[in-house]
């Protein structure tokens, strides 16, 4: 049912709402700093890569358009948005989206040493120290499976159908065993589930390792440390489900 409404729109930092058509001419912005306008709000539902989403800034109609809240989609697709008081081109205050894809350097990824926190995209983080993940806008957690009950540490961001790669470490007589995970998160239901696990490494108690990702060559590099000292790198390809060493050092 349609909710004829009188809304407020102004021009105010932080507090967006843009049109499906905002490159249209018919494009609906306020012509000066707050103008009465009447709109409908008519039971809109956004689907984002085939996954509804909930949000608190309704979609609604007005004069044959369609706003809805760009920077929650933008957020589920993993793209960046920045606003700027004056676009050093247009010299209007303008918003600024950045995908993934406009990296120009090969993208590599050292992992949550020294993290408190891990950015898996620019709305979800995971916590060190936790086998969860949280969604930073509505503060959802979302529990990670776990291969051998250890806590899950992210080497990698989502880059491809918010996939993400993440080592957990288990203990088996004596030893220290060590398990890649890759996981893939499903926003619209708020769940993880682990697409699989390789044990890569089986080491002394003790024996400590760092693990980096290289994004455009699909490689895994492993340090392995005894006493804080290196003492060996592996280096792994990705190759359908499973991780395939490469070379010794």
């Amino acid at each position: 049912m349609n909710k004829p409404q009188k809304l407020f729109i102004g021009v105010v930092s932080g507090v967006l709402l843009f049109t499906a058509g905002m490159m249209s001419s018919g494009s609906a912005f306020a012509k000066k700093a707050t103008e009465a306008i009447t709109v409908n709000f008519s039971n809109i539902k956004l689907i984002v890569n085939g996954s509804p989403i909930d949000t608190k800034a309704e979609p609604f109609v007005y004069k044959g358009n369609v706003y809805a809240p760009v920077a929650t989609i933008a957020n589920m697709l993993g793209v960046g948005q920045s606003w700027m008081n004056s676009d050093p081109l247009t010299k209007t205050p303008a918003v600024r989206f950045e995908s993934l894809d406009r990296v120009e350097q090969n993208v590599q990824f050292e992992g949550m040493a020294g993290h408190a926190n891990y950015a898996l995209d620019y709305v979800y983080y995971a916590v060190v120290g936790s086998n969860k993940v949280v969604n930073s806008v509505n503060k959802k957690e979302i529990p990670l499976p776990q291969s051998v009950g250890g806590t899950p540490y992210p080497v990698t961001r989502m880059v491809h159908t918010n996939q993400f790669l993440a080592v957990e470490y288990g203990e088996k007589e004596g030893k220290t065993q060590v398990y890649v995970n890759l996981y893939q998160l499903d926003k619209g239901k708020n769940t993880v589930k682990m697409i699989f696990s390789q044990q890569l490494d089986e080491g002394a108690k003790g024996t400590t390792y760092r693990f980096s990702y290289n994004e455009a060559e699909k490689s895994l590099t492993e340090k392995i440390y005894t006493n804080q000292k290196l003492v060996g790198v592996k280096f792994y390809q990705i190759s359908g489900n499973q991780f395939v060493k490469q070379e010794e050092m």
